[in-house]
């Protein structure tokens, strides 16, 4: 008697596995889009927060993050904006993504 698989039993195996894969892609695709998010909500929580230190240094906010001490980062799904006043935007460069936006404690002057 010859040992082995029939080619049923491995034709059955592998539409298990393509199952098990459509059922965890759409899971993973989900997981990766919200680390994302939540990569861009840290790095403007840390934007905003520079911004504060600098309206007490200087009376003022700064529409130019290169002047904030801290490294801006220059991600391929967000870029960083806060050139509008006291509002600081995380805009996704990649469609599908939300846009974040936190606003500023401090009020301006003026």
């Amino acid at each position: 008697m010859k040992k082995g698989f029939t080619l049923i039993e491995l034709l059955v195996v592998v539409l298990i596995i393509g199952i098990l894969a459509a059922v965890a892609l759409p899971q993973y695709e989900r997981a990766v889009a919200k680390a994302r998010v939540t990569e861009a909500l840290v790095a403007l929580k840390s934007i905003t927060d520079a911004q504060e230190l600098y309206y007490m240094a200087y009376d003022r906010y700064t529409g130019n993050l290169a002047e904030l001490d801290i490294q801006v980062p220059t991600g391929k799904y967000y870029t960083y904006d806060c050139s509008s006043g006291r509002t600081c935007f995380a805009r996704p460069t990649i469609a599908g993504y939300p846009v974040i936006e936190f606003h500023m404690a401090q009020k301006t002057s003026g």
